[in-house]
């Protein structure tokens, strides 16, 4: 391994605790789970990459479906459609499946982006002032007034220490370049968390609940037990393991083509189908023991790059990192304030919902803006998989339109085609 994998990886490192914990909470489901997928995704998926620069573990654009899954099927429901959806990607890129996902318009995958963001924002907020995650969006909306008046409630105080910390939290992450010019390169979570857990320790307030990775690792396999194959390909798993393929599929995709772009090194160049392999071998092997959903994730994946990644290492040794952190301390990991790691995921859910892209989009291409926009408003009210399913139906019905009844297709299919990466490096790069 070169001096800069290694240093990329420990910058990495640091980036991708914080946000798997956070993933992890968002999706409701266990921190342990997280951290086993970010080990799953740097070291296994890392091995074998097809985009050896990229790298993977649990994403914020997988939160809303992860979360209706388990909200439908349980946490062993999870761990069976993760690792259906493993199989399905694998299929995928076996069957060189991987350019399908460049004919989704850059519009619907902003849209559902920026939807899952807004969904995270909403429920995120509840976290920050003690609440329990509502259920979906339109809840979110309805209880949070009930939620911020838990400021002067029965348990006002854990209420209010949970509160100072996210809003510090919030204030460190959109201010941190300003606030140390020198240290602009460090991500705003790592001295966001840092200094809401130091505050924390002199606060009431609900915190990490980490379970010792071992016996978390144990009760999943034990889950195992009576497993019977009828319930693992009844048609509800199928569609949910499906769903996960296809939106952490097209996610891994746009990732890996950001990274290609805003990366000169040969090693940058993505292999799609290799990579469609790489992920769906990672998620059977998250899955069978107990972790949420892998895919390529762009924040890892610019953080590697920036630091001077040059092979499949950098991500490798990012996993080897957070496994001995794991096993070694994770008393920290116990200290951190629940509301701080809301507060990573609020700022995270801000920049996918992007809304200075929008309106540019909307100026130079009308329809993507329409695109987007349609995807954001079905997903948030309904679901993701609907949302998007009936988005991409859309699209199939206007681009038949255009090509058949409208002289100005040449013109949209044409301004589609521009800038075809740059909304995906430009939140790579932010």
């Amino acid at each position: 391994m070169k001096k800069a994998d290694l240093v990329s990886s420990l910058v990495t490192f640091i980036v991708a605790v914080p946000l798997s914990l956070g993933i992890a909470l968002a999706s409701g489901a266990s921190p342990a789970a997280g951290l086993l997928a970010s080990i799953v995704g740097g070291i296994v998926v890392g091995m074998i990459s097809g985009a050896p620069l990229m790298v993977s573990g649990p994403a914020a654009g997988l939160t809303v479906l992860v979360f209706e899954v388990i909200q439908t099927h349980g946490l062993r429901g999870l761990m069976v459609t993760t690792l259906l959806s493993g199989l399905f990607q694998i299929f995928f890129g076996v069957f060189r499946l991987g350019r399908i996902f460049e004919w989704i318009p850059k519009g619907v995958l902003n849209g559902m982006l920026g939807a899952i963001g807004l969904v995270i924002v909403l429920a995120q907020l509840h976290v920050i002032f003690g609440a329990v995650v509502p259920k979906n969006p339109l809840e979110a909306i309805q209880n949070l007034g009930q939620s911020i008046s838990g400021l002067w409630g029965e348990n006002w105080r854990i209420v209010l220490g949970t509160f100072v910390c996210g809003s510090l939290a919030i204030l460190i992450q959109l201010f941190w370049p300003k606030l140390i010019p020198r240290l602009k390169w460090l991500p705003g979570a790592l001295p966001a968390v840092f200094f809401s857990t130091l505050v924390g320790l002199f606060l009431e307030m609900q915190r990490v609940e980490l379970q010792p990775i071992g016996e978390f690792v144990e009760a999943s396999l034990a889950t195992w037990t009576g497993f019977s194959l009828e319930e693992g390909v009844s048609v509800a798993f199928l569609l949910s393991a499906l769903g996960l393929a296809v939106v952490g599929s097209a996610e891994s995709m746009l990732t890996a083509r950001a990274i290609g772009l805003i990366s000169h090194k040969e090693a940058a160049k993505p292999k799609l189908n290799q990579e469609l392999i790489a992920q769906g071998v990672g998620n059977v092997a998250s899955g069978a023991i107990g972790g949420i959903p892998i895919t390529g994730v762009i924040v890892r994946s610019a953080a590697n790059v920036s630091f001077g990644a040059e092979t499949r290492w950098a991500s490798v040794f990012h996993g080897v990192w957070i496994a001995v952190f794991v096993f070694f301390f994770p008393e920290i990991l116990r200290s951190i304030p629940l509301s701080a790691l809301a507060a990573v995921l609020i700022v995270t859910g801000i920049k996918l919902l992007n809304i200075k892209t929008l309106i540019q989009t909307m100026r130079k291409s009308p329809l993507e803006g329409v695109y987007w926009m349609m995807t954001l408003v079905l997903i948030i009210t309904t679901n993701l998989l609907s949302g998007l399913l009936v988005s991409l139906c859309f699209v199939m019905l206007s681009r038949l339109y255009l090509r058949y009844f409208s002289s100005s297709s040449e013109r949209v299919i044409r301004d589609e085609k521009e800038s075809d990466y740059k909304i995906a490096s430009d939140r790579a790069v932010s």
